[in-house]
């Protein structure tokens, strides 16, 4: 079976040490980084986040949290594959401890969301009322026509999803330093 999707994730290895982001900036005039929308207001950089303070080795190239945070090197790779709709602001990681901030981070906001969960065929959670924005997976089925050739988009029926394209997942494969960006197959998605 040929998969055309895949969810975007990061995770360390396991055994090693994983940062987390402990505080995200309120911005005001920013409801959600999730909406799809993209920002009228101007985005006063560089958007400030700081690492949880038992949590600051590990750093990854990707957390997708409140704010989806990226490298430039990862965002450069995936730019290559031709995703063209990632609104970037300048970030930084400020490690709590030390006050060291880390600068190679970028705020992406990915515009538009994309209604390409299969309900039907998708493994939905006992009990999960929602038909959008936080429908509870435990598996999806994409719906090939209505993700429309997108490169890379957020899943209008869970928003913490980020689906890229097998083209996606191959470019960021062929650069280094990415052993921690995962790609599942979406039937093995849990959100």
């Amino acid at each position: 079976m040929t998969v055309d999707y895949y969810v975007m994730e990061c995770r360390a290895p396991a055994g090693q040490a994983e940062a987390m982001v402990a505080e995200w900036p309120d911005i005001p005039g920013i409801d959600s980084w999730w909406s799809g929308a993209r920002f009228e207001q101007r985005i006063e950089e560089p958007v400030r986040c700081v690492l949880h303070p038992h949590y600051t080795d590990g750093l990854l190239p990707l957390f997708n949290d409140e704010i989806l945070l990226m490298t430039r090197h990862l965002l450069e790779c995936i730019r290559g594959a031709g995703v063209n709709n990632l609104d970037c602001y300048q970030a930084v990681l400020i490690d709590p401890n030390t006050g060291h901030e880390y600068k190679e981070y970028l705020a992406v906001n990915v515009v538009g969301v994309v209604s390409a969960a299969n309900l039907s065929g998708s493994s939905v959670a006992p009990g999960s009322a929602d038909r959008l924005v936080s429908v509870d997976f435990d598996g999806i089925s994409i719906n090939l026509e209505a993700a429309l050739g997108f490169k890379l988009f957020r899943l209008a029926e869970n928003v913490s999803a980020v689906l890229v394209h097998e083209s996606v997942r191959q470019a960021v494969k062929g650069c280094k330093g990415f052993e921690s960006v995962q790609f599942l197959q979406p039937g093995e998605w849990i959100g």
